[in-house]
């Protein structure tokens, strides 16, 4: 998220460059992983968070998810992109202790 691009840097750094190739492979795995006709199966609670700025996997799929997984809860981080657990630690923390409170 714009509000917190100071931490790239550390993200990147952290991540390291990994082996040749590791990107793509990560990338096309992702690309194939399609479980959305058995979604229905799924009856465990369920919390998706996400960032109000995630360009990699918006909101609009974590809204698809929990409107496909019953019981789910759905807590949107606002001021966090992709890295939300990096970006708003605080928030992720606050959001894992209320649902897990339920």
């Amino acid at each position: 998220a714009p509000a917190n691009a100071s931490a790239l840097p550390a993200t990147d750094a952290e991540r390291g460059t990994g082996q040749p190739g590791m990107l793509y492979r990560d990338l096309a795995a992702c690309n194939v992983f399609d479980v959305m006709a058995r979604m229905g199966e799924l009856s465990l609670p369920t919390l998706i968070i996400v960032g109000a700025d995630d360009k990699l996997t918006p909101v609009k799929y974590a809204r698809y998810l929990h409107e496909h997984l019953p019981g789910s809860t759905l807590h949107i981080i606002p001021d966090a992109g992709h890295y939300v657990m990096r970006e708003q630690p605080e928030a992720v923390n606050a959001a894992l202790e209320a649902w897990l409170r339920r």
